[in-house]
């Protein structure tokens, strides 16, 4: 099994080759505990894919273990990941990568994700709504910012 999923990760890979527009590709995965599988993410419904950026604001379903980034992707981005999140630094990270850049899936099971209540998710639930906090207002200056090139690199390109 374990086989079959990394030889499988080359189907993520595709999706960098047929679209460049694609900065982030995901798959399916499973959940599990100690005494068994509690839920494949995507079983009932594949995930939103193209530009997601306002799906992710308002409903986060990326499962880290099972995402690859293109390295342009990443690269495009002034910091990788924000030393003040604790427990939402990949939630940071992918959401400022498809305000750009588009995300698609693939339909298989392709990683696992053990569950335990050791994870800092689950130890520290009270840096959730602080680091939101602290989210929402970089994602503002963010996305002024970003506009405000786009406005600076088309002046240019008219002059």
């Amino acid at each position: 099994m374990l086989l079959d999923l990394v030889v499988n990760k080359t189907n993520l890979v595709s999706f960098f080759f047929e679209k460049k527009s694609v900065g982030i590709v995901i798959s399916d995965t499973l959940f599990f505990n100690e005494n068994r599988v509690i839920k494949q993410l995507y079983k009932k419904k594949p995930p939103p894919t193209g530009k997601v950026f306002s799906e992710l604001l308002t409903q986060y379903y990326i499962s880290l273990e099972t995402v690859i980034i293109r390295k342009s992707a990443l690269e495009s981005l002034s910091e990788w990941f924000d030393s003040r999140f604790d427990v939402i630094e990949e939630f940071d990270l992918f959401v400022r990568i498809s305000y750009q850049w588009e995300l698609e899936y693939v339909n298989k099971v392709l990683s696992k994700w053990r569950v335990h209540n050791k994870s800092l998710t689950w130890q520290k639930p009270e840096l959730f709504p602080f680091e939101t906090n602290l989210f929402i207002n970089k994602i503002i200056s963010y996305s002024f910012l970003y506009h405000l090139q786009k406005l600076v690199s088309l002046k240019f390109h008219l002059f």
